[in-house]
């Protein structure tokens, strides 16, 4: 059986697209601008839990 899990924060996400991440925006389905994406995400989680153990203040 999976762990039950839930999160709430930011995400935000820079990548090598003209404008918006096909990636993101068209679940993979469109191609990068140039052929290729070089992104950088990151995540700050200001409330969760993955089973027992508490994520709150994760980056």
């Amino acid at each position: 059986m999976s762990e039950s899990w839930e999160i709430s924060g930011e995400y935000m996400e820079a990548c090598s697209c003209e404008f918006l991440c096909p990636c993101i925006t068209k679940n993979a389905t469109t191609p990068a601008t140039h052929d290729f994406c070089r992104v950088a995400m990151t995540f700050a989680i200001s409330d969760g839990h993955f089973g027992d153990t508490p994520l709150a203040g994760v980056t």
